[in-house]
């Protein structure tokens, strides 16, 4: 749990704009993860088809947004004439080039920001409401627990997914059982 809570610090301090031209990608495994600003940098600078996942994690009471693909791409999705370094041994950084990160106009990249963030779905809620709640408008957290894991286990169209695309379901499933366990 401390790796995501040190992840969400690292991506909440940015002094903005100074470093928002640094994406930094998060190993988990063979694969890289980029989290909230980074997150929206990859969608907005590298590749507008990453499937962004918004999750809530309860044991940090906080909701997150992040894109991942194989370590192996990583040549494949960066930008040309960005550069790719090591920070905390296995993590790393695309830095984009200087004065590729702008906002749209008549706006702040604070905004689109918070625009892209807003439209960002959740994960599928689980069918309860919080505690204490009869008000059927409550939001309804996504299911995060072992069993419901289970089930989404059990219910992926393995036969109908590509090779890629389990991959990445199986890296977000070991992901989520990580904060979990």
């Amino acid at each position: 749990m401390a790796e995501i809570t040190r992840i969400l610090e690292k991506e909440n301090s940015r002094a903005i704009p100074e470093s928002l031209g640094e994406i930094y990608l998060w190993q988990g495994g063979k694969f890289l993860r980029a989290y909230a600003w980074s997150a929206f940098l990859c969608t907005r600078y590298v590749n507008s088809a990453f499937k962004v996942t918004k999750s809530f994690i309860k044991k940090i009471n906080a909701e997150i947004v992040f894109i991942g693909f194989p370590e192996e791409s990583l040549e494949k999705f960066t930008p040309q004439d960005a550069t790719v370094s090591e920070f905390d041994g296995t993590n790393k950084i695309i830095t984009l080039p200087p004065g590729l990160v702008k906002p749209d106009t008549g706006s702040t990249l604070e905004q689109d920001y918070q625009n892209w963030y807003q439209t960002v779905k959740s994960a599928e809620p689980s069918k309860e409401t919080d505690k204490g709640s009869k008000d059927s408008t409550s939001r309804a957290r996504p299911q995060q627990t072992l069993t419901g894991i289970m089930k989404e286990l059990m219910e992926y169209p393995l036969l109908k997914s590509s090779p890629l695309a389990t991959m990445e379901f199986v890296a977000d499933i070991q992901q989520r059982l990580s904060l979990l366990l």
